[in-house]
Formats: C-alpha cells, sequence, structure tokens
C-alpha cells in the first residue's frame, strides 16, 4: 500500500498502485477542491505518476475512505456540481465506505443516492436543508450516520438500515412525531441523538424495544406526556436526556432496574410526585439532573448512598422537609435552591 502526502495530508493507494482506497484531508483548510484534478486517473496510477483530469469521484473505482473534514469547503466539489452541494457522483461509488465532511459549508439538499453503499457517513455541521429522503437511511451497509448540525426540516424517514448503530440527528429543524423510527429492526441501535429539533407527540413506549441502546437524547424538543416505562427495560442504557420538553407525570418506578445509568437529565419539564427512594439501586449515577420541574415530598434518605454521584440538581420544585445526608462524592454541583426545604447548619464553635 503506497501514501502520498498532499500538504501533510494522505492519499493512500492501493497494493498496486491502480486505485485509491483512502482521501483524507482533515483540517487541512481547503477553500476549493480543485487540487484533486491533479491527482490521478484512477487507472494510471503506476509507479505514482499522477495525471489526467479528474472532472468528478465517478472515476475513483476504488476508492473505501473519503475525509474532508473541517475545511472550508463551500463551492463545487466536483465539476458536475455547482451549487456548493454534496456530489451526486460519490454515489457511484460501491467501495466506498465512509464519507466524512463535517464542519464546512456544504449547503443545498442532501441527494438519496450518497448513502446508497457507506458505512459511516458524517455531514454534521454544514448549511444542508431540506427533507431528510425518504430512502437516505434505509442502505443495509449503513451503520452510523451524523447530520446534525444543519437545516433540515420534516420528519425522519420510516425505513431504516438493520445495521445501525449510531444516529444523529440533533440541531435541525426537524419536526413531527417519532412514532415510525424503525422499532422492529433497529436491534443493534446504541447511540440516538435528536436533541434540539421541533419534535411532538409522547416519548414513545416502543423505544424499550432498542435493547442495545447506550444513549437516548431527545432533549429540547416539544416531547409531551408521561415518561414511558417501557424505558426500564433499556438494561444497556447509561445515558437518558429528555430536559427541556413538556413532559408530565411521575418518574416511573422502572427506572431503578436502569444499573447502567449513569446520566439522568430530565430537568425544565412539568413532572410532578415524589422522588421515589429506589433511586438509591442507580449505582453507577454520576449526574442527577431533576431541576427546575414540581416534585414535591422530601428528599428520599436513600440518596445518600448514591456514591458515584457527582452533580446533584434538584432546585426550583416544590420539595419539602429536612435535607438527608447527602452524596459523600458530590464535586460539581449541589442545588437545593429555590424549594421549601427546612435547612439546619450544626456547627460547633471553639473559642
Amino acid at each position: 500500500m503506497t501514501q502520498i502526502h498532499v500538504h501533510g495530508r494522505g492519499v493512500t493507494c492501493s497494493n498496486n498502485n491502480r486505485s485509491i482506497i483512502r482521501l483524507s484531508f482533515p483540517s487541512s483548510k481547503l477553500y476549493n477542491s480543485d487540487f484533486l484534478a491533479d491527482l490521478c486517473q484512477i487507472d494510471t496510477l503506476d509507479q505514482n505518476r499522477l495525471s489526467g483530469p479528474l472532472p468528478n469521484f465517478s472515476g475513483f473505482g476504488g476508492l473505501q475512505y473519503l475525509d474532508l473534514s473541517y475545511n472550508s469547503l463551500a463551492g463545487s466539489i466536483d465539476s458536475q456540481l455547482n451549487s456548493g452541494g454534496i456530489p451526486e457522483s460519490l454515489s457511484s461509488i460501491k467501495t466506498l465506505s465512509r464519507f466524512a465532511a463535517y464542519q464546512n459549508s456544504f449547503s443545498g439538499i442532501i441527494s438519496s443516492g450518497i448513502s446508497r453503499y457507506l458505512g459511516i457517513l458524517d455531514l454534521s455541521y454544514n448549511k444542508l436543508s431540506g427533507l431528510i429522503p425518504s430512502d437516505f437511511l434505509s442502505s443495509s451497509t449503513l451503520q452510523y450516520v451524523d447530520l446534525s448540525y444543519n437545516s433540515l426540516e420534516g420528519p425522519i424517514p420510516s425505513n431504516f438500515s438493520p445495521s445501525f448503530i449510531r444516529l444523529i440527528l440533533g440541531g435541525n429543524s426537524l419536526n413531527s412525531t417519532i412514532t415510525s423510527l424503525g422499532y422492529g429492526i433497529l436491534s443493534k441501535l446504541i447511540y440516538l441523538d435528536l436533541n434540539k429539533n421541533s419534535f411532538t407527540g409522547f416519548v414513545p413506549p416502543q423505544l424499550g424495544n432498542f435493547q442495545s441502546l447506550a444513549l437516548l437524547n431527545l432533549a429540547q424538543n416539544e416531547f409531551y406526556g408521561p415518561l414511558p416505562e417501557e424505558l426500564g427495560n433499556l438494561h444497556q442504557l447509561q445515558v437518558v436526556q429528555l430536559q427541556s420538553n413538556r413532559l408530565t407525570g411521575e418518574i416511573p418506578p422502572q427506572f431503578s432496574q436502569l444499573q447502567k445509568l449513569s446520566i439522568l437529565n430530565i430537568s425544565r419539564n412539568s413532572l410532578t410526585g415524589s422522588i421515589p427512594s429506589e433511586i438509591s439501586s442507580l449505582g453507577n449515577l454520576i449526574r442527577l439532573d431533576l431541576r427546575d420541574n414540581s416534585f414535591g415530598g422530601s428528599i428520599p434518605n436513600s440518596i445518600g448512598y448514591l456514591k458515584s454521584l457527582i452533580e446533584l440538581q434538584l432546585g426550583n420544585n416544590n420539595l419539602s422537609g429536612k435535607i438527608p445526608s447527602m452524596p459523600s462524592n458530590l464535586q460539581i454541583a449541589l442545588n437545593l435552591s429555590r424549594n421549601h426545604l427546612n435547612f439546619h447548619i450544626n456547627c460547633t464553635l471553639t473559642l
């Protein structure tokens, strides 16, 4: 395998030097991609004598990896494209398994064919707009998609690859409900991040079918209704972020089954009831954020058993009664403000 470096970056060729399998130019501050025309004609890479025009990506028959991230690409990325968008010619490269172009200024709509053969796609932090095409997430090879922090709108398509491991769509203007999120086939999904959109409706109980899920982030949307007790079935869950929605009702007792949970943030909702004493069973919890709700009653004494807890946010609720002993490892924050708690400070003065 041969590597050719362009301004410190890499072009990796196949063992016989007859096809490019990897183009990687992250953080190169590229303002255009005209240099690609100087690389080679894919079938004339002998002895690394790079020559011939490269009008678009349709000639990169052996390309496996393309990384253009952290640049300033905003113009055409091949001669067929003048809108500043993602090149549709990439969809013809059957060998391309990873395409990353995050942190650029690509604009326009997403071509449905781009993800056809990919396993990993990261187009986050660009200026892409419009709808996500209906078949965009359905390729059987697709495992990882990050389209976060663009200007995408509309619903999430209902057709999904059964191979999905990570789906990250936060920071867009996506809307509608998430009731058709492929609950029957996404058994491998580990990471689901839909934060900072305009999704609405109930948090679907079907999320409890994602048995591999480790992170669930639905924060800063417009979800309403109760916390589904089915989330307690997700025994691999480590992070739950549902803050800044319009959720109501109580914390389901089934949440005490989330033995691997390290972060629970359900702040800035309209949740009521008491803090369940069973919360002490969450021995791996390091951050618990329940502030800005309407929780009442007393703080359970069992909260002191959360020995791993380093942050506890209970401010702006309706909590009352005595303050129990707090976890000994609190380091980041203890917020009990704007409640109805009895503060007793015991101290001994030596004169």
